[in-house]
């Protein structure tokens, strides 16, 4: 990443998720706030809302999920996001939907976070 950045690329999604994934949510809320502000689309509500849920923010992260899926764009790692926020807030139905929905978008996409979206559903009631 300190390439791109010295090279005078501006990383948002990317990093977002990356730092959120793999523990340093400071930096992923950093990275997401930024990337947010330069290039508001939809990949960037979703990494930002990510970003929020990983630092316990989960109604403004579900807010952004909301705004990342308006369109109706089919995207695993969306409904994936969508659905663990939704866990998080006790909203367990919703939950449920939506993380089925990923595996239903798309059984295989990501091999880091499909195990956890199984456990997930497991821990639901809902059979993955």
């Amino acid at each position: 990443m300190a390439l791109f950045q010295a090279k005078g690329v501006t990383l948002d999604t990317d990093p977002t998720l990356f730092y959120a994934d793999h523990g340093d949510p400071a930096k992923a809320l950093a990275f997401g706030e930024a990337g947010l502000k330069i290039r508001p689309f939809i990949e960037m509500e979703d990494a930002y809302a990510w970003a929020l849920h990983v630092n316990g923010r989960d109604g403004e992260a579900l807010a952004h999920e909301r705004q990342a899926m308006q369109l109706g764009t089919r995207n695993a790692l969306f409904f994936f996001h969508a659905g663990m926020i939704e866990r998080a807030l006790g909203q367990n139905a919703a939950a449920t939907a939506s993380l089925k929905q990923a595996l239903a978008s798309n059984p295989h996409f990501s091999p880091y976070q499909e195990p956890v979206l199984r456990q997930a559903l497991t821990e639901l009631g809902g059979t993955p």
